[in-house]
């Protein structure tokens, strides 16, 4: 959980795709692209 309030936060104030890739530890861009989507899913139900 507290990965994905992170990374709501790090997108809201636009930080850059490529430094949340290398926060989490992603190789491949596209797994950052697919976990922003799946926290923006969770984060609908939140909000």
């Amino acid at each position: 959980m507290g990965e994905g309030v992170l990374l709501i936060h790090l997108l809201e104030t636009g930080t850059d795709i490529r430094y949340i890739q290398q926060l989490l530890g992603h190789n491949s861009l596209k797994t950052t692209e697919i976990y922003i989507y799946i926290t923006d899913i969770a984060k609908s139900y939140i909000h």
